[in-house]
């Protein structure tokens, strides 16, 4: 039986592709380590109307190979395995590998999934990024009291870490208590890295790269502190309308995009504009999250997903090969959970109404149990927009959030 796999932690963006597939293979296959997949009613009606058989499995441990493989079987014929999503992506590899499928295998991944091998690479080019002074499977605190008597402030990530999860910032103000008490609410079962904290505005940058050149600059900063997700109320990106300095920071990506030796990937790279300069902060092979996909389709008329999809099924005639040139200042917003049961959710007609606003969509419904994020990516609420200049991008910003609005007890 011809099947192809998907390893996903939720259905929405993934649908149409899978329904596209669906058209060439026998069998779907849709893998989630988590116990349910996402979805809305419209979709899930939509993944029904498939003719091809479709098996759903949950509560997966993707990371255990054996055990993936034994959720697969071993009558199936493989004719792909997808992965669009970060925490899926050496899953994916790994699969890859052991059923001698094209694309993406382990040590094409290992690198973007490792944040002290991402930063090695960059060791002898002239890209500024963070050494790396400590590397441990957990976070010794006199470590980090060590680390703050040289830097002001310290920041520890998991080496496979994302969306700014199981992270913290120690500063130098703190005592030797607070560092080990905040040390100690981290995870004991992850290995970390422990990097001088660089102070400055952060920005995204995404892309996709064909035949070695980057096929679109999308550069975007981020309106708020990304770390900050637990304590803030949202998160958006906005387009960079100084040409001088997107001009510097495209540059940089670019240079970054060299030293990978990258082609035929989508990505997205943070960098760092401080009062030294541009830093690199780290980079993954997969499109962008929270609004960055549909962003990137209203300024560039592509959506990495369906790019990443063509990459995925060997598939690169119908991808971009000319670089396409971007249309409008754009952003987009998402809005953080919440603790409590959702007792009143805002309609987002009045939304859907302002001019510029391509999307506006609800997660969240009056009943629902919510808790915090888990990354900075977690929403309840996100909004695309664009406009022709940075001045009216930012008014509607403002006027979204002012406007959408959700309670809880």
């Amino acid at each position: 039986m011809k099947t192809s796999i998907f390893i996903l932690l939720g259905l929405n963006n993934f649908l149409d592709f899978i329904i596209k597939e669906a058209q060439n293979v026998d069998r779907i296959h849709i893998i989630t380590p988590v116990e349910s997949l996402e979805y809305t009613e419209d979709y899930l009606e939509n993944l029904l109307t498939v003719e091809t058989e479709v098996t759903i499995s949950t509560n997966v441990k993707i990371k255990k190979l054996e055990e993936l493989i034994s959720c697969i079987g071993s009558k199936a014929t493989i004719e792909h395995i997808f992965a669009f999503e970060e925490y899926c992506l050496l899953s994916a590899a790994y699969l890859r590998q052991h059923f001698k499928i094209d694309g993406k295998k382990p040590e094409d991944v290992i690198t973007f999934r490792d944040k002290k091998l991402m930063i090695d690479v960059l060791e002898n080019s002239d890209i500024n990024s963070v050494k790396i002074p400590y590397t441990e499977d957990y976070i010794d605190y006199s470590q980090v009291v060590r680390l703050l008597k040289k830097f002001k402030k310290v920041i520890a990530k998991r080496k496979d870490g994302m969306g700014s999860k199981d992270m913290a910032i120690f500063t130098s103000d703190l005592s030797d208590l607070e560092v080990k008490e905040l040390a100690e609410n981290i995870r004991k079962d992850k290995s970390y890295i422990i990097q001088e904290f660089i102070e400055g505005q952060v920005f995204h940058y995404d892309t996709f790269v064909i035949n070695k050149t980057p096929i679109i600059n999308n550069l975007m900063m981020y309106q708020e502190n990304q770390f900050e997700f637990k304590s803030n109320k949202s998160l958006s990106a906005v387009s960079v309308s100084d040409s001088q300095l997107r001009d510097k920071l495209i540059d940089v990506a670019h240079e970054v995009i060299a030293c990978y030796g990258m082609d035929k990937v989508t990505l997205h790279l943070e960098l760092i504009n401080s009062v030294n300069g541009i830093y690199f902060c780290e980079i993954g092979v997969r499109p962008g999250g929270a609004g960055v996909v549909p962003v990137i389709e209203s300024l560039f008329g592509t959506n990495l997903f369906e790019v990443e999809y063509n990459l995925q099924s060997n598939h690169e005639e119908l991808i971009p090969n000319e670089i396409i040139s971007q249309v409008n200042q754009g952003g987009w917003t998402i809005v953080y959970p919440k603790k409590g049961k959702v007792t009143f959710v805002s309609d987002v007609d009045e939304i859907l109404k302002l001019d510029g606003v391509k999307s506006a969509d609800v997660y969240i419904k009056a009943g629902d149990s919510l808790g915090l994020g888990k990354h900075c990516a977690t929403k309840v609420f996100q909004s695309v927009y664009t406009a022709e200049n940075i001045d009216d991008v930012l008014s509607l910003k403002d006027k979204i959030l002012n406007e959408f609005k959700f309670e809880t007890e």
